[in-house]
């Protein structure tokens, strides 16, 4: 199944009612690739290959994916690669089930060894700090990297039962979901180490998870459904009917079949999965081909401009930063096709807020802002790729810029 038209989902929302709602699309056809999914600073796609079975696993490369739906190899020589994330240079940091190891993978996909010393590594995240951590499927504990490469205990008991996926949220709490046990368990791990259960997903057998908005977006693998969870422990289904399937559309009425990565945009409007081809046969040993498809909407608004232009009003637009790489101050106009309140902002790959440059009504035509490299508390950023957004009353633009000190 290839990418639909965007006219073609523009339609069918407006069809079904659900301008603004949640709708599934897939975007590329059959790749090898069943294992974990980032989306990078730079906007595309990443996503690994676990391999063809859940034993051995003997998926070697990583696929880079345009929100087009073209995919090309991006890396290869890894041994069941499972889990990933980003850093904010974009480096990819890769879990290598089979081997107990995490590897790192440039922008140019040149790889080497990260950290050894984990036990079935799968989810990886990276908090405020830097710091690295692993979710250890082999022996039921989160990991943090050690300086030296290796790793060392972070965190244990509490209910991990072969946690999977692994994200992080603004204050540096690390979430998990447990991939075993049947207890289908979403597990808070706070800067301390402390494990605590923030809600059961009754499917079990979990997938990957992701961070944004304030929430939690949970592959429900067996289920064949993905989650909002509330960090109150709240659910709600947002896509996925519960029968494996590959029908596109409005979500709820989508069908899924084992989805497993997940990742969201920094906006946090749209996530992106991979989901098995096969619709039948076992959970555990039909893993490829997959196709990457995605949840648009998923915020309450329209999709940001790399992903969807559909929507885009004459006149409502945000240019390219000038200069760009920049150093430390750099530009940024925008346009409006009517007077209205709106906020335009930085944030970084994480989607962290940086700096807010506007919040409050504006008259409509073109307009100038200056960032001079500065958060919102006067302080200065370090180097790296930052994500600016304007938002306005049903619509939003997001680009790209890198500060190089």
């Amino acid at each position: 199944m290839l990418r639909k038209g965007i006219l073609v989902i523009g339609l069918l929302m407006i069809a079904t009612g659900m301008a603004s709602g949640q709708v599934v699309e897939t975007l590329t056809g059959s790749l090898r690739a069943s294992g974990g999914v980032s989306v990078g600073p730079d906007g595309f796609i990443y996503v690994a290959d676990y391999g063809d079975n859940l034993s051995p696993a003997q998926g070697t490369n990583i696929y880079r994916v345009g929100f087009d739906g073209e995919a090309t190899l991006f890396a290869t020589g890894l041994s069941g690669a499972s889990g990933n994330t980003i850093d904010a240079e974009g480096n990819l940091y890769q879990s290598n089930i089979a081997l107990g190891v995490i590897s790192k993978i440039t922008p140019d996909g040149t790889v080497s060894t990260f950290s050894t010393g984990h036990s079935g590594p799968v989810g990886v995240a990276i908090n405020s700090k830097g710091e690295v951590f692993v979710a250890n499927c082999g022996n039921n504990t989160i990991r943090r990297v050690t300086p030296s490469g290796g790793s060392e205990l972070f965190a244990s008991g509490g209910g991990l039962n072969c946690p999977n996926g692994l994200t992080v949220d603004e204050n540096d709490n690390l979430y998990t979901c447990n991939f075993s046990g049947g207890t289908g368990l979403v597990l808070r791990i706070s800067p301390d180490g402390q494990v605590s259960t923030v809600t059961r997903i009754t499917g079990g057998n979990n997938g990957h998870l992701t961070y944004a908005n304030g929430k939690l977006y949970v592959v429900d693998r067996s289920g064949n459904r993905i989650f909002e969870v509330r960090l109150n422990g709240g659910q709600t289904l947002i896509a996925g009917t519960g029968v494996r399937g590959k029908a596109d559309g409005p979500a709820l009425q989508a069908s899924l079949s084992l989805p497993n990565g997940i990742s969201a945009t920094v906006t946090g409007d749209t996530l992106v999965f991979n989901d098995a081809v096969p619709i039948t046969g076992s959970n555990f040993d039909v893993l490829n081909p997959i196709v990457v498809r995605m949840v648009t909407g998923v915020n309450g608004g329209a999709p940001t401009s790399h992903e969807r232009t559909s929507d885009r009003p004459e006149g409502f637009d945000l240019a390219p930063n000038y200069p760009n790489p920049f150093n430390p101050v750099t530009a940024i106009r925008y346009e409006l096709d009517r007077a209205q309140s709106i906020t335009l902002a930085i944030y970084d790959i994480q989607g962290r807020l940086i700096r807010t440059l506007v919040d409050g009504f504006r008259p409509e035509g073109v307009q100038d802002v200056v960032w001079e490299g500065v958060d919102n508390e006067g302080q200065a950023v370090s180097s790296g790729m930052y994500i600016y957004r304007l938002q306005g009353e049903g619509h939003q633009r997001t680009r790209n810029m890198m500060l190089v000190k």
